[in-house]
């Protein structure tokens, strides 16, 4: 008898191959398909070929569901959300990528997964000094101040002197207040009242007060002088002392004492002011027959070129600066800051203070040097080394 082939009526199913054989024959299936006519699918999913995701199954083939984080057709590649547009950390956060997720570094005043939550306090910085800060937002606030100031973002002091006007005085500000300060002679609130200094009256001999400011005046009757009228007139009223010269004397005598440069009795004659030798060390005298100058040699000054200025020698040393003691011969030396003593001579040791925050300190002539410890950096080693950069 004939074999039949088969294959001739394509038994096989979904690409399967079939293969004859005497009186039969059979099928060569493709991966996703089974069964002798390769008419049934192959479940892949029973495989669980999505590492991280769901699988569904389909005619001939499986796709894959990938959960957050993850992708490629098995779900087997890492997605970087750090490279992903929108941001996924909020208000400037760092992103750092990890397997299947990321994570937020945020920077201060936020929190949360993407740093989405504000927490700044805009009164942590206490800006409402002499007052207290009320916080509205996250980046608003008002002050409430203390008595005497005002202001809404900050509290200002209140000048009650404003607009007062004190006539004879000067305003001193108060809280919520104000006080004038009276020049002498004068009271009342605003200074504008004349003490009557001729209350009781100071004058004797039933002389006439005139009240001035802070003072008075007594009209003396004839026969009498002197602040009260206490004094007799004698021989020095009308004063015989010429160019304002003071007369003291009886009924019987008197005696002028004299205003410079005039001499004699009654002060007429005018003395030479520049007598020899009155200015020093070689300075040449001028005057002008009322006074007299000295245009000091070199380095001498005073009235009389008496002093020496000490500070022309240079005697600070190190950049320091020489200040004159006037009236003296000596000086004062204002040193840098690293040097000391009354010429600056004698270098500071900065290294007492410790200032190097994180190392060890060296002194040296006119400063110091800090060694850092590994990890900080900067003059004081207070500047922490960013190693991941």
């Amino acid at each position: 008898d004939e074999d039949i082939n088969e294959c001739d009526f394509s038994p096989c199913q979904n690409g399967g191959t079939c293969n004859n054989t005497l009186g039969s024959f059979f099928c060569t299936c493709p991966a996703a398909w089974t069964d002798s006519n390769c008419q049934t699918d192959v479940d892949e999913c029973l495989a669980d070929p999505c590492l991280n995701g769901r699988c569904q199954n389909i005619a001939g083939n499986f796709i894959c569901f990938c959960y957050e984080g993850w992708t490629d057709t098995l779900c087997n590649v890492d997605v970087n959300e750090c490279n992903l547009s929108p941001p996924r950390c909020e208000n400037n956060g760092t992103c750092t990528n990890t397997e299947g997720s990321f994570n937020c570094t945020c920077p201060p005043g936020f929190l949360g997964p993407t740093c989405s939550e504000d927490i700044r306090d805009p009164c942590s910085e206490m800006p409402c000094q002499n007052g207290n800060c009320s916080k509205l937002s996250s980046t608003s606030y008002i002050c409430v101040c203390d008595p005497d100031y005002t202001g809404m973002l900050e509290c200002t002091l209140i000048d009650n002197c404003i607009n007062v006007y004190c006539g004879n005085g000067s305003c001193v500000d108060g809280v919520n207040s104000y006080t004038c300060d009276c020049d002498e002679g004068f009271e009342g609130p605003l200074c504008e009242v004349n003490i009557n200094d001729c209350e009781p009256n100071p004058c004797r001999q039933n002389a006439t007060c005139i009240d001035l400011i802070n003072d008075y005046l007594c009209n003396c009757p004839d026969g009498y002088s002197g602040k009260d009228c206490e004094t007799d007139i004698n021989l020095c009223d009308p004063n015989p002392c010429e160019n304002q010269g003071t007369c003291n004397g009886t009924f019987s005598s008197y005696t002028c004492e004299c205003v410079e440069p005039f001499i004699g009795p009654n002060c007429s004659e005018r003395r030479d002011l520049c007598e020899p030798g009155i200015c020093q060390f070689n300075g040449s005298c001028m005057s002008d027959g009322f006074t007299y100058m000295c245009d000091c040699y070199d380095n001498y000054y005073g009235l009389n070129c008496e002093f020496l200025d000490l500070c022309a020698f240079d005697p600070c040393q190190n950049e320091g600066n020489c200040t004159r003691l006037n009236g003296t011969m000596g000086y004062t030396c204002t040193c840098p800051p690293a040097w000391t003593d009354s010429d600056c001579q004698t270098d500071v040791n900065e290294c007492l203070a410790d200032p190097c925050f994180n190392g060890n300190c060296s002194n040296k002539l006119g400063s110091f040097e800090c060694n850092c410890n590994e990890g900080w950096t900067d003059t004081l080693c207070d500047v922490d080394v960013n190693e991941c950069n």
